[in-house]
């Protein structure tokens, strides 16, 4: 009888985590995305220190026990690429007549959300388009609103995939947000506790497979309240507060292995069940990354 060998396609990968510095007790991390900066102002105070060998376990790997929304903060489900979407890569995205394309892309994941999480509604309200070109990690962040095109709208330029772990909102931050995404009616649902509100990111790759720079998620669970900081994203007229997260071992990751455009990672950003709980953690692991190689993959 021929023996049936599970191959582990867990790996170890290098993360870039917030430095972990006396700073941060003084001076909340921040970084100006404004088209004119201050004279004798510094664009940003944040440092991020590269952590090698961290451990990814593969979500393949885990059985019926793979990771949930409602437990470690995110799922992968299967969900076929719409082929007749108009654009099957990441290729002219940017270009003005691509857009009702995107536009109807993004509608049609719109109603996936709401079929998934047993919603009433939702609401597609930001959205990025990126690209794994870094060649190595960065120090400070990235600020591209620096090489932005003339006339490409700021979401459809392609922009680097984030090399530094972070989640897309901070509580307050999102918060502020639903502060002008929800009719006066839902906030009254909402501050009375007779609606839950989820902020959920919708992740899919664009390529057939992911070869490179997967995506790293961390187990909300294993995030205590001091391992993460607000930080301030100035704009020309407004401020967002986001969060990095510094290193701590006891964070578990995990990453999905040969991720194909059929399959879409779903991640909470924000929970009103949890309001002022962290959510969302995410990167992509920073090159080089060997991705062992699946022997049963065509």
């Amino acid at each position: 009888m021929a023996a049936v060998q599970k191959v582990s396609l867990d790996i170890r990968a290098s993360l870039n985590h917030l430095s972990d510095i006396p700073l941060w007790r003084e001076e909340k991390p921040y970084e100006i995305w404004a088209e004119e900066l201050p004279k004798g102002i510094l664009q940003t105070n944040v440092t991020f220190d590269l952590v090698p060998g961290v451990s990814l376990t593969d979500i393949r790997s885990c059985g019926i026990a793979r990771p949930r929304l409602e437990d470690e903060g995110f799922q992968v489900f299967h969900h076929p690429f719409p082929k007749d979407c108009g654009f099957d890569s990441i290729d002219g995205l940017d270009r003005p007549e691509r857009r009702q394309a995107v536009m109807d892309y993004l509608s049609l994941m719109t109603n996936v959300a709401v079929e998934r999480l047993n919603a009433t509604k939702a609401i597609c309200y930001d959205w990025r388009v990126r690209r794994a070109a870094a060649k190595a990690h960065v120090k400070t962040p990235r600020i591209y609103f620096d090489t932005q095109e003339e006339g490409v709208e700021v979401r459809e330029q392609k922009i680097d995939v984030a090399h530094n772990i972070h989640g897309d909102g901070s509580p307050n931050g999102i918060k502020k947000n639903l502060s002008y995404l929800l009719t006066e009616e839902e906030q009254v649902e909402l501050a009375s506790g007779r609606s839950r509100v989820r902020v959920v990111n919708l992740w899919r790759p664009l390529s057939a497979v992911v070869e490179n720079e997967p995506l790293a998620l961390c187990d909300v669970r294993t995030v205590r309240p001091e391992d993460w900081e607000p930080v301030d994203k100035v704009f020309d007229n407004w401020v967002e507060e986001s969060m990095y997260l510094k290193r701590n071992e006891n964070h578990r990751w995990f990453w999905l292995s040969r991720q194909t455009r059929d399959e879409v990672t779903a991640f909470t950003v924000w929970d009103s069940k949890r309001p002022d709980d962290v959510h969302g953690m995410h990167s992509k692991s920073v090159p080089p990354c060997e991705l062992p190689q699946d022997p049963l993959a065509d």
